[in-house]
């Protein structure tokens, strides 16, 4: 499923107008020629208001809710978590309520890598997942 979405990005105090593609999964991508060895990660905050802005064609008519992101220095690891709250109305009315946790626990030196994942709709467990890399 693809979905467009109008977004505020809520970071230090300031709104700025985003546009996100939700897939399942929200990734970064870096600039062409870069490499993830010579990126600059910083610690931040951001939450980000969602709305559907257009599904032509789709069975999803209306969707709207929050995400809230945050990457943390944690010494000799960067520890992320993403938590996406989001309400999907399809066409025939029927509205589910969907969470979608992510975290992540990565060594700075690259050797270790912990996830998990965990999301639900209506309240009822529908994907959990953990492990190492």
């Amino acid at each position: 499923m693809l979905v467009l979405c109008n977004a505020i990005c809520h970071y230090r105090g300031m709104k700025l107008p985003a546009l996100l593609i939700l897939t399942g999964v929200v990734t970064s991508f870096l600039p062409n020629g870069a490499r993830a060895a010579d990126a600059d990660l910083l610690p931040h905050h951001a939450v980000y208001a969602l709305s559907l802005e257009r599904s032509p064609g789709q069975a999803v008519v209306a969707a709207d809710g929050k995400m809230d992101y945050q990457i943390s220095d944690a010494c000799e690891a960067w520890a992320t978590s993403q938590r996406m709250d989001i309400n999907v109305t399809n066409s025939d009315g029927t509205v589910s309520h969907m969470i979608s946790d992510y975290v992540t626990w990565e060594q700075k030196d690259g050797s270790l890598l912990r996830f998990r994942l965990r999301q639900t709709q209506n309240h009822k467990a529908i994907t959990s997942v953990a492990g190492d890399a």
